[in-house]
Parts: structure tokens; sequence; C-alpha cells
């Protein structure tokens, strides 16, 4: 008799922690994952005009953006492109008074 009764025992508690793992799983997505998916109280659905494309003629086309490819100094940067350093007198960046950079050769 008392195998049948260890038997019950492990069998309830085995059924009651599987119940709280699936309670603490319901829980942590209704009170994690859910404001995640509505944090802005809105649709969870995502407008396409919003995130850089425009509609046009019934499809959605890329904005291009106006700005710089690159900050103007960086645009403006000087590379010699000399073969074996920058040690002679033809090296454009010595000619100007600069530095040599590691953009340089």
């Amino acid at each position: 008799m008392k195998n049948s009764s260890l038997v019950v025992v492990v069998v309830v508690v085995v059924v009651v922690v599987v119940v709280v793992v699936v309670v603490v799983v319901v829980v942590v997505v209704v009170v994690v994952v859910c404001p995640i998916l509505h944090y802005t109280g809105e649709s969870t659905e995502l407008e396409p005009t919003d995130w850089g494309w425009t509609e046009q003629g019934g499809k959605f086309i890329p904005m291009l953006t106006d700005k710089p490819a690159a900050p103007s100094n960086l645009l403006n940067l000087v590379r010699c492109g000399c073969k074996k350093g920058c040690e002679s007198k033809r090296c454009t960046c010595r000619k100007l008074g600069l530095d040599c950079t590691q953009i340089c050769s």
C-alpha cells in the first residue's frame, strides 16, 4: 500500500509542477510579450509610408535621402595613392603639406 500512495503523491506533485509552469508561461506572455507588441497603443501592423517608402501608381517605392553620402570633411579627404609609401616628393599629400593618413596607399 505504501508504494501506491507514494506513486499517487509523485503524480500529484508532477501535475502541480506542470500546471505552475504553464501558468507562469501564460503570465509571461500576457504581461511581457503582449505589451511589447502593443507598445504604441496602436495596431501592430506597420505602414510602409511611415518607414521610408512612398506610394506611386499603386506601388511602393523607397524614398531617396536628401542627405549626403558622408560628411563633407570625409568626402574632401585627400588620398595620394602612392604605390610604395609616401616618401617621395611626388606624394600629393606631401605636396599639399598634409600628413598621409590610413587611406593613403
